[in-house]
């Protein structure tokens, strides 16, 4: 069976990830790096670094897998694996910040100007 690496910018436990991941691991074999760390900057720092220590692995892998809120993880992904990446780009960084967290409403009339980012 084929190898995956699965990776997340949200927790693993998060719906959309805990739903592909389950799909992968029915039709491969699954290494996931995900963190359940409440903060953004932590979480990700905590996936970039289990990341870089599976560098020397990556030839074993049939494809990488960045999955939801992996916007910052694909550039620095690309940088070492330069075979198939796959990305779920599900929503843009506005709805999630916007829906979630209403970061965006207290910016008033600037808000929109949120979507450029």
């Amino acid at each position: 069976m084929k190898r995956v690496l699965f990776l997340c910018g949200r927790e693993g436990s998060y719906v959309r990830n805990r739903i592909l991941l389950a799909e992968f691991r029915e039709n491969y074999i699954v290494d996931d790096i995900c963190s359940e760390r409440k903060g953004f900057a932590g979480r990700h720092l905590s996936v970039l670094w289990s990341f870089l220590k599976r560098v020397r692995q990556l030839k074993s892998y049939e494809f990488v897998f960045v999955g939801f809120y992996g916007f910052f993880l694909v550039p620095l992904v690309r940088i070492f694996y330069r075979r198939r990446l796959i990305f779920d780009a599900f929503v843009s960084t506005f709805d999630t910040l916007d829906s979630e967290d209403s970061k965006f409403k207290q910016l008033g009339p600037l808000g929109p100007l949120a979507q450029l980012l």
